[in-house]
This record gives C-alpha cells, structure tokens and sequence, in this order.
C-alpha cells in the first residue's frame, strides 16, 4: 500500500508543458537541477530541472551534476526502440551550447537519484522495457573507480526509514501487484548507497529488486537484465534480490557489506529459481548472512523451484583483513552461515559451472560451497567446480572446505581446486576428490602480492606449484577480470587472476570510499 501511495502521489504531481524540442527520436536531450530557461531540454541552458515523466522513445537524456528526485521509467514501448539515460562529463555531454565543466559528473559530483525516506530511487514499469542507464564512467575494473566509485550517476537511499527500500526496481510486481515483469534493461556504471549498517532492524535493503508478484510461476520476473560496473555500499539487508527472471548477466561489479539480523535476513546475491544467470568478474567483500551468493526460497515454491545454468566464475569473495570494517551501531562480521556460494530451501540449482574463484578470509560456519548442506531436499543438482582458490578462511561448527554437500542424488563434479592456509577448524577432505586438487591445512607462502596491505593487492606473487597447473577451459573463463589471456607463460593459474610478470599491477583500494 505505501509503494502504491507514493506511484499515485508523483503522478498526480503537477506536470511542467514541456516544449517539443526533444520531441524527436535519436535527439539529445539535457537535463540540469536548477537550469533557469525555458526547460525544452533543447541545450545545457535550457535544460530540463528533471527527468520528464514521459521520455521519448530514440532519444538519450544527458543528466548533469546534482540531485533528482525519484524516477518512474513508465514510457510506453515502440518496437525494441531504447531510451538512454547517461550522465554528463567534460568528455561527453553532447552540445556546447550553455555548457560549463562545472556540471560535469566527472567534476563537480554525480547526478543522484534521492530514493527519500521511501527508499525507492530508480524503478520501472512492468510494461516499459528497452533502457539503458550509465554513469559513462569507463572504467575497466570492479565497480566505477579504484575503490568502487565514485560512479557518475548514484541512487542515494541513505534516507529511507521505510521497512523495505528497493533502491533499484527491475520489477516491483509483488509491491504493486503487476502481471508481469519489464525486460531488456542494461544499467552499468552506476553507484547504489544503502541505508546503512545502523538500520539492519529498521530498513530491509533490496538495493537492486527484481520481485515477480509472489513468485507464482505465471508471473515471470523479467528477462535480459544486464547489471555492469555496479558499485554497492551500505546495506542494510540484501545488495542484490531476484526472483523467476531469466538472462541476468552481473559483471564488474563492486559489492561491499551488508548485515544479516534474526528480523532482517541478509546475502549479497539472493535468488528464487531464475535462470541462465552469469555472476563474473565481479569483487564482492564482508557479505553477512547465509551466504554471498545464494539460491533460496522468498515464498511461492510450494511446487519445486529450479534455477538452471548459472555461471559463477572470475569472482573474488573477501572479508577484509582482521574484519576491521566500521559496523557503526549496527552488527557485522559474523559472516556466513551456509557457504560462499549456497543452494539451500530445497531449491533444485542445476547445470551450475563454479569457475576461477578467489575465497579468501572467510569467517562464520562455512567458507566453502554449499550444495544441500541444509537436508532440506534439494534434489538432482549438478554442479562443476575447478579452479578455484581458498586461502586463509577460519570456520565455526562445521567442517570447512570447497563443499558440505549432504544430496545423494545431486552430482558434483570437482577438481583442479586449491586450498590453502586454513587458520582453524576441520577441513572437509570428502568433498575433494579431484586428482589435481591441492590441499594444505598449514599456512603456506601467502599466494597474494600484498593482502594483509591497505589497500591489499590480490594478483598473484608468481607461478606456484600450489595454484598453477589448471584446467584449461573455454571461453569466456580464459580472460581473468583485468582482460588478460589465461596461459599465456604456459601456466594457467587457479583462482580469480592470472598471473602476468609485468605489467605491475595497481592494488584493488578497498578503503578508498567508507562502506
């Protein structure tokens, strides 16, 4: 009932006569808080204080510097006709007709989206599909910038007091009751502030959402998302939530905390039964709750849920070192409780390829992966795991190890993994059964340049009887997350990067930006 006060509530806002000037498709319209002209968004000078309630199919809207109120993307389709929404920089900002640097992205600060107190910052309608959304900030690592960001275009919901936020809604069909969800929606680039770890029992984050109306088979929840160069901050509850979508594509992205409490349960990745679903590439840091990234059941799987042909590969799963990160009042590094990656709730997770991973300080029950560890009944999974490293991960009460797989009918096929430096706890030895497996309780030479540092620096010091010697697969898993070839010096490490002698690689800043 709030989300569909607040939908009423901006409709009914006044609606400025916008003139026609942009009213072309393959125009460029500008968009600047506080332009004083005629607001035609025709140029830089008369650019329009915000976005229109209805944007034009073709066009793209260049938004400059400054704070904007929540958006609705509700325009009707044309065909498969796009409409782009782009920050400004100096390098990109289409005329020159009124424009100062000073409303650059790049200069002056992103073009924020303010989700309030509701929570809600960028969401769109189930009939409105073919977007594109970008912070054109171009860069080739995690996330926006070294750190994260700053990205040029954010959704801030550091204000929400509301008891679920949705700060970006792929599909809010359960809030709304919608018959379907949108598809085709390509958002890179941008950055996603959390409510923040204080108000764990307060605001239950979704900072992105995708909600099918229930989960009830019929009601779909959406297709072709792809989710690019994302930087996630401060989360309250869970940093990503999908549900019966199909084609989700997450690349590139930074995840950086979240909190899991008894009321407000938390994972970085949480998902119900979607499908053909790529996560690479991607750094994700101090995730709380079940696990990092995990399939389970919201509600609606009274029949038998299947999530089909996941793709899991070129990630690197960290908790900083000592898990020094500020949990202001609210609580924080108790880490996972089902594993790194998990199928739990009976979720049947099938044809699921787990790639060229790094796990690495793991803290909490299970620093390993998780296929049925629950018994809760998930049958005939099958999943593939080959090189991938752990180092250094600590345990609770039990065992600890690449897998806790309690499904007799499920098949895993496992080998080419390498663990190493466990500092406590029992290592899962029945799970390792591959020839080519490497396994070593004690601490050995750590395989990381420097990730005890701050920033740490996770490439690899050198090739190493402990990690090289991988398979050797296919693309798209023979390019590690900084685009070189695997193999090129005749070794084909395990773990997320490839080891390459020069150039020397810069550190991943995690302390650049607070969390």
């Amino acid at each position: 009932m709030r989300r569909l006060l607040f939908i009423l509530a901006f409709l009914s806002c006044p609606v400025l006569a916008w003139a026609t000037a942009c009213d072309v498709p393959t125009s460029t319209c500008y968009v600047r808080a506080g332009a004083t002209g005629i607001a035609d968004g025709s140029d830089w000078t008369n650019a329009y204080t915000a976005l229109p309630a209805t944007l034009i199919r073709g066009d793209t809207y260049l938004m400059a510097s400054g704070t904007y109120p929540a958006y609705f993307a509700d325009t009707a389709n044309s065909g498969t006709t796009v409409i782009t929404i782009q920050a400004a920089t100096v390098a990109s900002h289409g005329t020159a007709v009124g424009w100062l640097n000073s409303y650059a992205t790049d200069v002056s600060g992103p073009a924020v989206f303010n989700a309030g107190t509701g929570g809600i910052g960028l969401y769109f309608n189930y009939s409105s599909d073919y977007w594109v959304v970008t912070g054109n900030n171009g860069y080739a690592g995690f996330g926006c910038a070294a750190g994260g960001g700053p990205c040029n275009l954010k959704i801030d919901g550091s204000s929400s007091t509301a008891a679920e936020a949705d700060n970006l809604g792929l599909c809010e069909g359960g809030n709304y009751g919608w018959p379907s969800c949108p598809h085709d929606i390509t958002v890179s680039y941008l950055e996603i502030q959390g409510a923040g770890f204080a108000k764990a029992d307060v605001v239950w984050d979704n900072n992105i959402h995708d909600d099918s109306n229930g989960g009830t088979s019929s009601n779909g929840g959406g297709s072709n998302f792809t989710l690019s160069h994302l930087y996630i901050h401060g989360s309250s509850g869970v940093p990503v939530f999908t549900e019966r979508a199909t084609n989700i594509i997450f690349d590139h992205c930074y995840t950086t905390g979240n909190v899991s409490t008894n009321s407000n349960h938390g994972e970085g990745f949480a998902d119900q039964a979607s499908s053909n679903v790529t996560i690479s590439n991607n750094l994700w840091e101090d995730q709380e709750g079940s696990g990092f990234i995990v399939e389970l059941d919201r509600g609606g799987c009274q029949a038998v849920c299947t999530a089909n042909n996941w793709q899991i590969y070129g990630n690197l799963f960290y908790y900083d070192n000592g898990n020094t990160r500020s949990c202001q009042t609210g609580p924080c590094n108790t880490g996972i409780g089902d594993g790194v990656i998990a199928c739990i709730n009976a979720l049947i997770c099938t044809n699921w390829l787990i790639y060229q991973n790094d796990m690495v300080n793991m803290i909490g029950n299970n620093a390993g992966l998780c296929e049925d560890c629950t018994s809760e009944g998930n049958v005939a999974a099958t999943w593939t795991v080959k090189n991938n490293l752990w180092w250094s991960n600590k345990t609770g009460g039990i065992p600890m190890g690449a897998g806790y797989e309690q499904c007799s009918t499920c098949t895993v096929t496992e080998d080419y993994n390498s663990i190493l430096g466990y500092n406590t706890g029992t290592l899962d030895t029945t799970f390792f059964t591959g020839a080519h497996d490497v396994l070593l309780v004690s601490t050995p030479t750590s395989p990381f340049v420097l990730w005890t540092a701050n920033p740490p620096n996770f490439h690899l010091t050198g090739e190493n009887a402990y990690w090289n010697n991988g398979l050797t697969l296919g693309a798209p898993y023979n390019v590690d997350p900084d685009g070189v070839s695997r193999g090129l010096d005749g070794q084909w490490d395990r773990g997320t990067f490839e080891y390459l002698s020069a150039p020397v690689y810069a550190p991943i800043n995690l302390r650049a930006i607070p969390h």
